[in-house]
């Protein structure tokens, strides 16, 4: 035997284990001596000590021997470990070091008795669960080492190559989670990461530096997201967990549950895109916000692009099992956020978030977008607002399907005070428009649909609107009977629509917002993005509110193409002199906006950020920009985004200019994506990107430059490399869907500089 493997070797192996550390022992040509040896030993302290030959060992067997050794305080020695199946020493490794509900006496050993020398690094045969926290003695070292020394100089080999998380990477991964390396703040799991996920979850467990860990676009099943649901029970750091994309079930809803219940650390929750959660997965989610759990930390829900598949009579949501949902909100205390974009919500649906507001003090923000409820709801969430919920700051609304009406009800909750809306989003809706009897209609059939897919949740009647959320002049009127199905929808559609007709006239939502904006002192954002807003009503809107205002400061009017010159000309004014508004979006209007926008900074002070992407201005425009904000000593602009519209050399040569001279370098924010194509102008190219980086060479401003889909490529692209890299302050530099080799991208090396 090996000098190296006597009794003072053997010793000192065990002074520096304890019973969670398994003890790896390599002998020259036998395990006999060695085992005497520790035989030896465990007589001399008093304690038992057995043998086995895992070599030859069915996994039942191991098992046996395993629960045997841990209940005796043994010391266990399983020799030919070079022999034995690797799926019997992973079973070894997550039965013993990673048991947390099994106690194991202090006195118990494990001994793996090998015959020949071990790499812990990269051996194909040992479990990484084993070698992470294993102490060896090598006969290729002669000394007792542990696996953390033993890589020390092994890190810079175990990059992830393009064939995914090589046994390097692996091992080391899930040496950085035990031993709480701190530049591991966020985890994202991939593919090749799933084999291990059980040895992975079982480093979280203890790990303290992990604050996110994030499963994208993965297929997890009910036993892998049952492994997490253990990890979160002990693990006491992680804040954030993303779960997007991944597949889930509602028995994967239920195993993530047993996790829930017991973690008191994490605040977001990301269960997106995950279109086969049903009824069982919504109601286990209901449970998981009830206030029997006082110590959870949950205060983020993203539950989006969920119930996709609800009117292809597969698994959905059925109106009980939202109602459920929405009155665990009444007594929750910590969710803020929660965000249910593009579920299908129907009317009643959201009529029940709308009584959960009334009773719930603590959701700051509720995200509705995409459901296409209609105005029977957009009226229900409106006077919940209306001096009742004085805790909700922001309202989501966007392509829900209302009209004039919800936007009147909105009008009077931020005329009549007590509404705490910070932010309020009313994109691609029709709010200058009456609701036409074929919407009224969907939206009555979806909720029929409801009742005949539930029988068990009843009708919209007195008693649900205990809380008289439902207004007098909105309410859709339904028929007597819940069984005349869409025909009887549509007739009672038809009587609603003429009934509308004659309380409301087309504007009279928007002119009611604006007359609510001029005392309201609470709403700092307001989108109004595609929404259709004529000339008429964008020169009423502009201003009536906004000149009036004190407090808007993000106004969003992306979209609305039909504004023209006397709507610019209010942009004109609002940029120049507006009040509070620090930041304009125009994007994809027209022209003339987006000229008279750019033609105002040459005296606007206030406004911060301007966006006039595609509007279809040109070389002009840029030219015009670079000057404006050179004559204005006082602008206060730091965000200009330019992309999406079409700029030749002439335009080109203002941009190097607008970062060079004062005082326009205040600009922390340029995007110039998709203005040209340099693949067909090299020289212009060249000339462009030679003379940004000088400019970017001694800018001290500016943090983000966006370049994406401009055609550039690797010669000119070069140029611009040793500049950037000589910037201090550039922080995102947005380079994709260009000409660009990987070899080209490689050499953007600044020290904060992160590349897209």
């Amino acid at each position: 035997m090996d000098a190296v493997l006597d009794e003072t070797v053997i010793n000192e192996l065990v002074s520096t284990s304890s019973n969670l550390t398994p003890l790896i022992v390599c002998c020259r040509q036998t395990c006999d001596e060695v085992s005497d040896i520790i035989r030896k030993l465990a007589s001399s302290r008093m304690l038992k000590s057995s043998l086995q030959d895992v070599g030859s060992m069915q996994l039942c067997d191991v098992g046996v021997a395993l629960h045997s050794g841990i209940e005796e305080g043994q010391w266990l020695m399983l020799e030919n470990c070079q022999t034995a199946d690797p799926e019997v020493l992973r079973t070894i490794g997550l039965t013993v070091f990673n048991n947390t509900t099994v106690e194991i006496p202090f006195s118990f050993r494990l001994w793996l008795l090998h015959v020949g020398d071990v790499n812990p690094t990269d051996c194909p045969r040992f479990s990484s669960t084993l070698l992470v926290s294993a102490v060896f003695a090598s006969l290729a070292s002669h000394l007792v080492f542990t696996k953390e020394s033993h890589t020390q100089a092994q890190v810079e080999a175990s990059v992830l190559d393009d064939s995914g998380a090589g046994s390097h990477s692996m091992v080391l991964l899930e040496e950085q989670l035990y031993s709480n390396d701190p530049t591991i703040t966020t985890l994202q799991l991939a593919a090749e990461h799933f084999p291990h996920l059980a040895e992975l979850m079982e480093g979280l467990k203890i790990n303290r530096s992990v604050r996110t860990l994030v499963f994208d676009d993965l297929n997890l099943t009910a036993v892998e997201v049952a492994f997490i649901a253990q990890m979160l029970k002990t693990n006491s750091r992680i804040v954030d967990l993303v779960m997007s994309k991944c597949g889930l079930s509602d028995d994967c809803i239920t195993e993530l549950y047993d996790g829930l219940e017991h973690n008191t650390t994490l605040q977001r929750l990301d269960l997106s895109s995950n279109p086969s959660i049903a009824d069982d997965g919504l109601r286990t989610l209901a449970l998981a916000l009830q206030p029997e759990h006082r110590r959870s930390a949950l205060a983020t829900l993203e539950f989006r692009m969920n119930n996709a598949l609800r009117h292809h009579r597969a698994t959905g949501f059925h109106l009980s099992s939202v109602r459920v949902f929405a009155r665990a909100l009444h007594t929750n205390r910590t969710l803020t956020a929660l965000d249910l974009t593009k579920t299908k919500l129907t009317s009643r649906a959201v009529q029940a978030f709308a009584r959960a507001l009334v009773k719930n003090s603590a959701l700051r923000s509720l995200n509705l977008s995409g459901n296409r409820f209609g105005d029977e709801a957009g009226v229900a969430l409106a006077r919940a607002l209306t001096n009742r919920n004085t805790t909700l700051t922001s309202l989501n609304i966007a392509a829900s399907g209302v009209s004039v009406v919800t936007a009147v009800a909105l009008a009077h909750a931020l005329y009549e005070g007590g509404c705490a809306l910070r932010t309020l989003r009313l994109d691609c809706n029709r709010i200058i428009q009456l609701p036409e009897p074929q919407h009224l209609s969907n939206s009555v059939y979806d909720d029929r649909d409801d009742f005949m897919a539930d029988p068990d949740a009843g009708v919209v009647g007195s008693s649900e609107d205990e809380d008289g959320l439902l207004g007098d002049g909105a309410a859709l009127p339904a028929g007597e009977d819940a069984t005349e199905g869409p025909a009887a929808a549509a007739d009672a559609a038809e009587l609603a629509s003429a009934a509308i007709a004659e309380r409301y006239h087309r504007m009279e939502g928007l002119a009611q917002l604006a007359e609510a904006l001029q005392t309201n002192t609470t709403l700092t954002e307001l989108g109004l993005e595609e929404c259709a807003l004529d000339d008429q009503c964008g020169k009423l809107f502009l201003d009536t509110a906004v000149e009036a205002n004190r407090t808007l400061e993000v106004l969003s009017l992306q979209g609305n193409y039909c504004l023209e010159d006397t709507a610019s000309m209010a942009i004109k004014d609002l940029v120049m002199g507006g009040l509070c508004v620090r930041e304009l979006n125009v994007a994809k209007t027209n022209a003339m906006i987006g000229e008279r926008a750019i033609l105002a900074l040459q005296q606007g002070t206030r406004l911060e950020s301007l966006d006039v992407s595609g509007c279809g201005l040109g070389d002009e425009a840029l030219r015009d920009a670079r000057g404006c904000l050179a004559a204005n000593p006082r602008s206060a602009l730091r965000h200009l985004c330019f992309a999406d519209n079409t700029v030749g050399r002439f335009g080109l040569e203002a941009v190097p200019q607008l970062l060079r001279e004062a005082p326009s370098r205040r600009l922390a924010s340029l995007d110039l994506s998709r203005v040209t194509c340099f693949a067909e102008w090299p020289d212009t190219g060249a000339e462009f990107l030679a003379s940004l980086g000088t400019a970017l060479r001694a800018d001290t401003v500016l943090e983000v430059l966006r370049l994406a889909g401009n055609g550039l490529l690797d010669g000119p692209t070069r140029q611009l490399v040793k500049h950037v890299n000589h910037n201090q302050t550039l922080l995102v530099l947005d380079l994709r869907h260009n000409h660009l080799t990987v070899e080209v991208l490689r050499m953007f090396r600044g020290e904060r500089l992160r590349l897209e």
